[in-house]
C-alpha cells in the first residue's frame, strides 16, 4: 500500500465513522449492557482511539506530499529528513502538490486543541472538586456504616453520592440511612465502592474533555453521552453481584438524585459527583435481557481497536525520528 493510498484509506474511515459510529453505538446497546464493563472500555477506549486517527491523519498524508517546501534552508532539511526517517512507505511514485509541513501543522494543531480540552476539564474538575471537599469538611460526619467510611450530611432527602476520594469519596445523607434497610445500604455502599475502584471519575473526565474539543463529531457526541449510562449499569452490576438483585432495586426506588444538597453553598460550581439514583434502571435489574447488538458491539470494537493500532503505528515513528535526530 502507497502512502497515498493509506491516507485516502484513513481519511475516509474517520470520516465515515464519525457519522456512522452513532447508529453503531445505538445497535450495540443490547450487547454492550449485558456486559457493562467491557462496555465502558470498548465506549471510553473509541473515542481515544478517533482522536488518534484523526491526528494522525496529518503524518499519514504529509507521507504522500511532494509540494514545495516551507521552510528553505537547514530547517527545510532537517524536515524533510524527519518525514524520510518516519516514512514506513519509502519513495512514492504518487503524490500530490502539498507542503508536507501543512498536514503536519494540522495534525499538531488538533492534537493541542484536544490537550487543551481535556486539560480544561480536569482543571475545572480539580477546582470544583476542592471547593465541594472544603464543603464537606465542614458540613458532614465521618462515620462507618456497614463496614465502609462515609461521609454523613444532614438531609432528610435520601440520596448518596461518591467524589474522587481525595475529594471526599461516599458521602450518604442522613435521610438515606434512616429510609434504607441494612441489604439496601450494602447495595448503595457496594454501587458507590464500583465507582471508586474502577475509575469511573477519571472516565467521566476524560469524555466531557474529549467533549469540549470534538463535541461537534456525531461519534464522539454520542460516545460522551452513552459512556455515563454505562458507568453506572457497570456500577450496578457490581452491587447486585456483592448484595443482590431485590435490595438494589429496593434501594433505587427510594434514592433520588436531588437538584439541591442541604447546606450546600447556592454559588457553588457544580462538582464531578456521580449518583446512585432512580427507578429508572430497575427494568434493566429485574428485567429480561433484549437480546442482539453483538455484529454492531464487534464493529465499534473492531474499528476502535484498527484505530488505535494505526495511530500508534503512525505517531511512534514520528516521535522516534525526532527522539533519535532523525538519522
Amino acid at each position: 500500500m502507497s502512502a497515498l493510498v493509506a491516507s485516502v484509506a484513513l481519511a475516509t474511515g474517520v470520516m465515515s465513522f464519525a457519522v456512522l459510529g452513532p447508529l453503531l453505538l445505538r445497535r450495540s446497546a443490547p450487547a454492550l449492557m449485558r456486559v457493562p464493563r467491557i462496555a465502558v472500555a470498548i465506549v471510553s477506549g473509541g473515542m481515544v482511539a478517533w482522536a488518534l486517527a484523526l491526528v494522525s491523519l496529518g503524518p499519514v498524508v504529509a507521507w504522500s506530499a511532494a509540494g514545495p517546501a516551507l521552510l528553505s534552508g537547514s530547517a527545510g532539511e532537517v524536515c524533510q529528513r524527519c518525514l524520510a526517517s518516519a516514512n514506513p512507505f519509502g519513495p512514492t511514485a504518487t503524490a500530490f502538490s502539498l507542503p508536507a509541513a501543512v498536514p503536519v501543522a494540522l495534525a499538531a494543531a488538533t492534537a493541542v486543541w484536544i490537550g487543551a480540552g481535556l486539560a480544561v476539564e480536569v482543571r475545572d474538575r480539580r477546582r470544583n472538586g476542592r471547593a465541594t471537599a472544603a464543603w464537606l469538611r465542614a458540613a458532614t460526619t465521618p462515620a462507618t456504616v456497614r463496614g465502609q467510611r462515609v461521609l454523613v450530611v444532614t438531609d432528610d432527602v435520601a440520596y448518596a453520592w461518591t467524589m474522587p476520594s481525595r475529594h471526599g469519596g461516599i458521602v450518604v445523607s442522613s435521610g438515606a440511612l434512616s429510609a434504607l434497610t441494612d441489604g439496601e445500604l450494602d447495595a448503595v455502599l457496594a454501587h458507590e465502592r464500583a465507582h471508586l475502584r474502577q475509575r469511573h471519575h477519571a472516565l467521566a473526565a476524560l469524555a466531557a474533555g474529549l467533549r469540549r474539543s470534538l463535541g461537534w463529531v456525531p461519534y464522539m457526541r454520542s460516545a460522551t453521552e452513552a459512556l455515563p449510562h454505562y458507568l453506572e449499569i457497570a456500577a450496578d452490576a457490581h452491587a447486585q453481584r456483592a448484595a443482590g438483585t431485590p435490595a438494589l432495586a429496593s434501594a433505587l426506588l427510594v434514592l433520588g438524585a436531588p437538584a439541591t444538597i442541604a447546606g450546600e453553598p447556592a454559588d457553588r460550581a457544580h462538582a464531578p459527583v456521580l449518583h446512585v439514583a432512580g427507578p429508572h434502571r430497575i427494568g434493566r435489574l429485574v428485567g429480561a435481557s433484549s437480546r442482539g447488538g453483538e455484529v454492531s458491539a464487534s464493529t465499534v470494537a473492531g474499528v476502535s481497536l484498527a484505530y488505535a493500532t494505526l495511530g500508534i503505528a503512525t505517531l511512534v515513528p514520528y516521535a522516534f525520528a525526532l527522539a533519535t535526530g532523525c538519522v
